[in-house]
């Protein structure tokens, strides 16, 4: 369980978001941890992660005695992948705050390395993905199981437009061959949600997005650190 709790905040966008990987409301005090928890609970290269995970003992530029919580502790499904320690930060404020940031990370990355672990920062120009975007609206849909009936008709409706098509193009197909359309839709987004379809994610995800077979698809964009 996380070693600091995390404070609500009205300056920033702290709160508490679903994780499934988890099996609990994640918290994150920033926008930045949100789209970071989007991008580890979408990525089937990510098994479970915990935030606020350890505490650092560091001595401070004055050689006080500090504690260092760092943001994210990260485990992969590759058990032979060594478990990432991460800290979350805007590129912005590492360069504001580099000297006073150095003591922190360096005892991390000490402490990381004791652990068997390595020590990850992260910047805005990692995590501000499109890959967010998507990974943010499909989330949801992995909650649904997808209908047997339905994933035959979608399957076989690609491969009749070559492996292939929109969204649009795919439900009015799935329609015409009798099924509803909420429900129609609904069972796409599953499907790509859980990868039985692929897409692609380097934009937002609507009805004119191609969806294809799984051996069409694009791979996942890799996102340093977790992919």
């Amino acid at each position: 369980m996380p070693k600091r709790r995390i404070p609500l905040k009205t300056v920033s966008v702290a709160g508490m978001t679903v994780s499934q990987k988890a099996g609990r409301l994640v918290a994150h005090e920033s926008k930045l941890e949100r789209s970071f928890i989007v991008l580890a609970e979408f990525l089937p290269t990510v098994r479970i992660y915990e935030e606020q995970p350890v505490s650092v003992p560091y001595v401070g530029a004055r050689g006080q005695k500090l504690v260092y919580h760092p943001d994210f502790l990260v485990e992969f499904s590759d058990e032979a992948r060594r478990p990432a320690l991460v800290e979350i930060k805007p590129i912005s404020a590492l360069k504001k705050h580099a000297q006073k940031f150095r003591y922190k990370f360096e005892a991390a990355s000490a402490f990381a390395r004791r652990q068997g672990w390595r020590f990850l920062i992260l910047t805005d120009r990692v995590i501000e993905h499109p890959l967010v975007t998507a990974a943010h609206f499909l989330l949801p849909f992995r909650r649904g199981s997808l209908d047997v009936g339905h994933a035959e008709l979608l399957l076989k409706t690609l491969e009749k437009f070559d492996g292939e098509a929109s969204v649009s193009l795919v439900l009015d197909e799935l329609v015409r061959l009798g099924c509803d359309r909420p429900e129609a839709t609904r069972s796409v987004w599953i499907a790509a949600a859980n990868f039985t379809v692929g897409c692609r994610f380097d934009s937002p995800l609507t009805m004119s997005s191609l969806i294809s077979l799984p051996d069409r698809s694009q791979p996942l964009p890799r996102i340093r650190g977790l992919s």
